[in-house]
């Protein structure tokens, strides 16, 4: 028979919910805009610069709260069918 996988499941979860929280609790904020007022292009190309970052922040934190949720539904899946085989396998299901 071939090698066994065991999830974690409650350490998985937990992992899952921490990192889950640290993404959630990262706040995108952008300091006031000078544009038009200011007479460098420096200035200018720095403030496209902050935005293109901060767009790339938050679509960054919406696929991985994406990702992770769909982490946790592969890994209760897991579970489930783990937990359905097994249950076969006792009652002879498998022979």
């Amino acid at each position: 028979m071939g090698k066994e996988i065991k999830v974690m499941q409650e350490e998985v979860n937990a992992a899952l919910s921490q990192t889950l929280t640290s993404v959630q609790a990262v706040k995108v904020n952008a300091p006031p805009t000078v544009a038009g007022r200011s007479q460098l292009s420096s200035l200018d190309e720095m403030e496209k610069l902050l935005q293109d970052l901060l767009t790339a922040t938050t679509s960054y934190q919406t696929l991985l709260t994406d990702q992770l949720q769909k982490t946790k539904t592969l890994t209760d899946s897991m579970v489930e069918k783990d937990q359905a085989l097994a249950t076969g396998i006792s009652r002879g299901d498998y022979r």
